[in-house]
């Protein structure tokens, strides 16, 4: 494992924390966040993370945002987190819930996003902060969405409210990595996740021996839009991933291979991309029994760039219902590594595990090595003996993550 660590630079979010959020709060994990002094900004801004967790899943395209406003006595007023997509902001939603409006003369509102300043689905937040009898406004991280982009801070600072930025900044920008790097890389974020042992075998048909680390890999798939996975994985003992009822899940099969094991093929939000050669090898009566499955044929000569076609098509955002914005990718190590070795992983969450494995698929360590030098290293967990690493690709890191360990951006 120190090999690992040494070969990628470290960014290093708060302990407790990891790129899906607060761990405390998905489960009760070993290792605690570190209690902020009660009534700081700290403390209501980690109550503002840890609500925006209740809509994980359901607001992509859009970040999944946490507000908490608390009066000048500093008594919580009311909390808000983003609604789905084309619903309310986290702002928005936390001013519908306030009782007493005259509580909020005086008050302060904690954000983990800068208020939106442009008309979308939802009117600007910044204008109902603005319009409001609020003192003052914390704010996480600054939006690098181009029609944002310090605006919203801009207008809140001209209308006389007071602004703190940079709460937390790290932790949130890792809980919304998705949404930040899919502006910043213009294209879908592609997610590698799996589970190895210290000599690199992977082992996909036993899964992860450990309950935590378990739920972990389910939180993971929730808050992803799509999860892709091969025919192999497809068929392992681990397939009956838990997924919610608004993702997507595909299945990579250009041979072919599951159209003999159709057993499968019965899950509702399904695609099934394979090629037209397989489909006249084998006999594919029974995907036109199944319900909720959507066929995708490509021919196959070049198939990842086929791929790369089909994620952005028209035919994903129907199914989906919404822009593409993340793809998290499982499955055996030939696939996981073709994926890596193309250039199209941005992010990785993988648990290192201390058996030592020799009848399992081997992940080659030299190659993940060589290929986690273009990566930097957000956290590190500990998940009883299983530790779970996630790292980011350096040109995320640089553009996201590095320019926050700046405090002078601080107002």
């Amino acid at each position: 494992m120190s090999k690992l660590a040494l070969a990628a630079k470290n960014i290093v979010l708060s302990a407790g924390f990891s790129l899906a959020g607060p761990l405390s709060n998905i489960f009760q994990a070993q290792e605690e966040i570190k209690k902020p002094s009660m009534g700081s900004d700290e403390y209501w801004m980690l109550q503002a993370l840890i609500e925006s967790l209740s809509s994980i899943g359901i607001t992509s395209p859009n970040p999944s945002i946490g507000c908490i406003i608390v009066d000048q006595n500093g008594v919580e007023i009311s909390r808000g987190a983003t609604q789905a997509y084309g619903g309310y902001h986290a702002e928005r939603w936390a001013f519908q819930q306030v009782q007493d409006p005259d509580r909020l003369k005086g008050a302060t509102v904690y954000v983990t996003l800068e208020p939106c300043s442009h008309f979308g689905k939802q009117p600007p937040c910044a204008d109902l902060l603005i319009a409001s009898k609020i003192q003052r406004v914390v704010i996480s991280r600054q939006d690098i969405n181009p029609k944002v982009n310090g605006a919203g801070i801009r207008a809140l600072i001209q209308a006389g409210k007071q602004v703190k930025i940079g709460t937390y900044a790290l932790e949130s920008t890792a809980s919304n990595c998705t949404f930040f790097a899919n502006q910043i890389l213009n294209r879908p974020v592609f997610i590698l996740k799996w589970d190895q042992t210290v000599n690199g075998h992977i082992n996909k048909s036993k899964g992860i021996n450990n309950p935590a680390a378990t739920i972990y890999s389910n939180w993971l798939r929730r808050r992803y839009d799509i999860l892709l996975v091969d025919a192999k994985g497809a068929l392992s003992k681990n397939s009956t991933q838990e997924i919610s009822h608004h993702h997507l899940k595909l299945i990579l099969d250009l041979d072919g291979i599951c159209l003999r094991n159709p057993e499968v093929l019965n899950n509702k939000n399904l695609g099934y991309i394979t090629t037209s050669k397989a489909l006249e090898k084998n006999s594919y009566s029974c995907l036109k029994k199944q319900i909720g499955i959507t066929v995708f044929e490509l021919s196959g000569t070049q198939p990842l760039t086929e791929i790369l076609t089909l994620l952005q098509s028209e035919q994903i955002f129907q199914l989906l219902g919404h822009p593409l914005q993340s793809i998290l990718i499982e499955g055996e190590s030939q696939f996981l590594s073709t994926w890596l070795s193309a250039g199209y992983a941005d992010i990785l969450h993988f648990f290192m595990r201390p058996q030592i494995g020799h009848e399992l698929k081997c992940f080659p360590w030299i190659d993940l090595a060589h290929q986690t030098q273009k990566f930097d290293l957000v956290s590190t967990s500990q998940f009883n003996q299983d530790v779970l690493f996630e790292l980011v690709s350096s040109e995320i890191a640089q553009k996201l993550f590095y320019p926050l360990l700046d405090k002078s951006n601080t107002i």
